[in-house]
């Protein structure tokens, strides 16, 4: 349901963009054939991951580690939620003929990636029941314990690179302006950081000789910073952008972008690996 109003406003605003510019109003020459630096812009998003991944040997490639060898071990691995900052040059043009309401862009420019990337944790529980045990050389009857083992790695990197893009869209001219197209980016590794967190949790419950019930509750947790290869980013994504002068004959505009598509990301010494993503950003543009 929250996918499709997404959809229609989408759609509504597109419609909206293309019926209020008439080429006939416009005293200018219609047609430039070449493409001209027409604005600059620059976005944020907020890139949404959060798909659990069966690639748990992609961590592994990052650092060199090991799973624990515990009894009823399980794992688990995700992307999480990221920034990114585009800035582009946007070069234009009007398509097709002089009375066409239709502009292609060709954009150029750089992207800046921030934040966590993969999350990886391991983990194993062991339940011990005993009528009666010595806890500090004390009998002690009906003893539960439980025994919680996990090792998490927590990877986080900043990566910056070229962006290029194409759309198409409405035309500058009028107040609001909307255009979609398909793009790509490529990025590499500046900084990155791993973080090994070793947690034991240790939990007990018994009666004492006087038959009173004790518990007893012991956590162990240490943290240490692991090396990391770096990655080549790859990306291929579809963006929708929505601009709004705040005034007709205005040099700035507010702008949303909603971008969707694919991320490869390869470790220096390692494989391939393919996540989706979706991202919605809010920026500005100035025309020149």
């Amino acid at each position: 349901m929250r996918f499709s109003f997404i959809l229609i406003f989408l759609l509504s605003s597109f419609q909206f963009a293309f019926s209020q510019y008439n080429p006939k109003d416009d005293k200018e020459p219609k047609l430039k054939r070449p493409y001209k630096l027409s604005d600059f812009s620059i976005h944020y998003s907020g890139a949404i991951f959060d798909f659990s991944s069966c690639y748990l040997t992609h961590m592994h490639e990052i650092s060199s580690i090991n799973s624990p060898q515990w009894t009823n071990m399980d794992s688990t691995i995700k992307q999480n939620n990221r920034s990114e900052i585009y800035t582009r040059f946007n070069f234009q043009k009007q398509l097709v003929d002089q009375e066409s309401s239709f502009y292609g862009t060709f954009a150029i420019g750089l992207s800046v990636c921030a934040g966590g990337r993969l999350d990886v944790s391991y983990f194993s529980d062991e339940k011990r029941i005993l009528d009666s045990a010595i806890v500090n050389s004390d009998p002690v009857t009906n003893l539960d314990s439980t025994t919680i083992l996990q090792n998490e790695y927590r990877y986080s990197a900043t990566e910056i690179g070229l962006d290029i893009a194409y759309t198409i869209g409405s035309s500058p001219k009028p107040t609001f302006k909307g255009e979609f197209g398909i793009g790509f980016s490529t990025l590499y590794t500046i900084s990155d950081q791993i973080l090994f967190i070793e947690t034991e949790s240790l939990t007990i419950s018994y009666l004492d000789q006087f038959s009173r019930i004790r518990n007893f509750n012991e956590l162990n947790k240490e943290t240490t910073e692991l090396s990391a290869q770096p990655q080549l980013i790859m990306k291929l994504y579809v963006p929708v952008i929505l601009s709004y002068k705040l005034n007709h004959h205005g040099k700035f505009a507010l702008s949303t972008m909603f971008s969707g598509g694919v991320e490869f990301q390869k470790p220096k010494s390692g494989n391939f690996y393919t996540y989706p993503y979706f991202t919605i950003g809010i920026g500005c543009k100035y025309y020149f």
